[in-house]
Formats: C-alpha cells, sequence, structure tokens
C-alpha cells in the first residue's frame, strides 16, 4: 500500500478516537424533591422556570419550547445533586 493510504486510516482512527472521547451533553434529571415529583406536565414546569419566573432556563438552554417532562425524565439524563 501506498503511504497516503496509511496515513488515511491512521487519520480516520485518530479521529474516531477523538470523537468518541468528546464529552456528551444530556439533560439534567428534575430533582427528586417534594416540589418536582408532583409535576407532569410542562406548564407546571414553565410555572417556575420560565423567563421572569423564579428560576427560568439559562440562555444556553437549548430548547425555548415544551417538553420539559420528556427531556428531563430521559434515560439519557444525568442526576443533579
Amino acid at each position: 500500500m501506498k503511504k497516503s493510504t496509511y496515513m488515511l486510516i491512521v487519520l480516520a482512527i485518530s479521529l474516531f478516537v477523538i470523537l468518541s472521547l468528546l464529552p456528551k451533553k444530556h439533560p439534567t434529571k428534575m430533582p427528586a424533591d417534594i416540589i418536582h415529583k408532583t409535576y407532569s406536565s410542562d406548564k407546571a414546569c414553565l410555572d417556575c422556570h420560565s423567563k421572569g419566573k423564579g428560576k427560568p432556563q439559562s440562555k444556553k438552554h437549548p430548547i425555548k419550547t415544551e417538553n420539559c417532562v420528556k427531556c428531563h425524565n430521559d434515560k439519557t439524563a444525568v442526576s443533579v445533586r
């Protein structure tokens, strides 16, 4: 094989390794406290977490629409400590 073929193989393997080591962003799980245990709708979440409320979503929050319960109770969500 040519030298360029070996370089392409090495580049592909290193790219795969680098991409697999990048951090994965997952949403946080809803806290398991008394306030959040009763929430089952997005409206209940947005009563506190919309703009101008007590604990609004950060400006970096990726989605400004609903689906709070689905996203933050998903199996990929990370526990909050």
